[in-house]
């Protein structure tokens, strides 16, 4: 086991029985900080939601341009109790990024499902330089 996965069991022993989560955030920050790990930031909180994902809590970030409607969230919920049979608890955490332009991104446990309007522009550009390289 990796200094970086014991750390995350560590976390996660505190956040399930934590009541301050920002306290909890700021012990983190002051660790990594100290240890200068500030760039295991990701990889860690990725760990932490591994091993969450293992007891059951699925812990999802939504990230789309505009407030999601319940109904919508709703349908997620759906969709990520699909995806995630075996879990007790879903937990739906939304962030705003107004550079999406529309649609959402769920970052989950273990992959990335995108259907930001952003990310389909992208693949088509990417496709129209292809076309356009293989037709000049």
């Amino acid at each position: 086991m990796t200094d970086l996965q014991k750390l995350a069991q560590i976390v996660e022993g505190k956040l399930s029985k934590s009541t301050s989560n920002s306290a909890l955030a700021k012990q983190i920050a002051s660790y990594l900080i100290e240890t200068r790990q500030t760039q295991h930031l990701a990889s860690l909180m990725r760990e932490v939601m591994a091993i969450r994902a293992e007891a059951g809590v699925i812990e999802i970030n939504a990230v789309s341009a505009f407030n999601l409607e319940q109904k919508v969230k709703n349908e997620l919920n759906l969709l990520i109790k699909r995806e995630y049979p075996k879990a007790k608890k879903v937990m739906l955490d939304q962030k705003i990024d107004v550079d999406l332009v529309g649609g959402v991104r769920l970052d989950m446990p273990s992959e990335q499902l995108n259907l930001t309007i952003h990310d389909r522009m992208s693949r088509f550009k990417q496709v129209a330089i292809k076309g356009s390289a293989t037709n000049g």
